[in-house]
């Protein structure tokens, strides 16, 4: 049984989303979450502390990425799957085209894979398109064997996640237009959530 809810920092509110139940649907702007005040001095301060600290936050992701490409090519000479896809990566490309809005899961690694597959067949069976993303090559394999029969058939497509940068998020949204975003776990990411909220897309976030 997969139990899903909304994540807020703020407050929730209980929403109802074709095709797989009752939820819980918030706002994930970033680490800090101005909602958590009420207008004012402290508002404003909230706002502005969240803005600095995904700031900084991008910004030494910005100097780590080299350090974490090159993480990424000394695994490559044992797992030659941490080498393919860079392009997914950085988030180069364009996805695929869906008939229909669909809805974007992201799993981190195998475990969330499995842990989403009870709602990854649920989905499947109601014929909605759905978007895969994970971190890892091992969960972009099992995801892909998961979802093999309606990736053949153009209703679905699993890819890796780009790098938490505002720009490549921003842009990945906008290619995919999902109806909805879904998160295992507590997989989340702070400029990703920010760039959800920012195309007022509802984000929820999934335990099993």
């Amino acid at each position: 049984m997969v139990v899903t809810h909304g994540f807020s920092l703020g407050r929730l509110k209980p929403i109802t989303l074709p095709h797989l139940g009752t939820f819980h649907e918030g706002a994930c702007t970033s680490l800090l979450n101005p909602s958590l005040f009420s207008g004012g001095f402290f508002y404003g301060w909230a706002g502005y502390n969240a803005a600095m600290s995904r700031f900084v936050y991008t910004l030494l992701l910005v100097l780590l990425t080299p350090v974490i490409l090159a993480y990424f090519a000394w695994r490559s000479r044992r797992e030659p799957a941490y080498r393919d896809a860079w392009g997914e990566r950085l988030g180069l490309g364009h996805p695929q085209a869906f008939k229909q809005k669909p809805i974007w899961l992201h799993c981190a690694s195998v475990g969330e894979v499995n842990a989403a597959q009870a709602l990854i067949a649920h989905v499947v069976t109601q014929q909605q398109p759905l978007f895969v993303t994970c971190f890892t090559p091992s969960g972009k394999t099992r995801a892909q064997a998961l979802l093999a029969e309606a990736i053949a058939q153009g209703r679905a497509q699993v890819q890796f996640l780009p790098l938490d940068l505002p720009w490549l998020m921003s842009r990945r949204l906008k290619q995919v237009q999902p109806s909805k975003v879904v998160v295992m776990e507590t997989e989340l990411w702070p400029n990703f959530c920010h760039a959800v909220r920012a195309q007022h897309l509802p984000l929820i976030l999934a335990s099993a």
